[in-house]
């Protein structure tokens, strides 16, 4: 197996993990923005 096709494995099989922290006004819009798009895999919290 060389380098380049374990890579390739590891980047099918990756799951990335994203945290969005608003502070403030601008971060607050940014974090309903995407939370009423349904960014990301979570649905928006209620």
């Amino acid at each position: 197996m060389t380098l380049d096709s374990r890579i390739s494995e590891l980047a099918q099989v990756a799951k990335p993990t994203v945290a969005i922290i608003g502070l403030g006004e601008v971060g607050c819009n940014i974090v309903m923005y995407n939370a009423k798009r349904y960014v990301g895999s979570h649905k928006p919290r209620t």
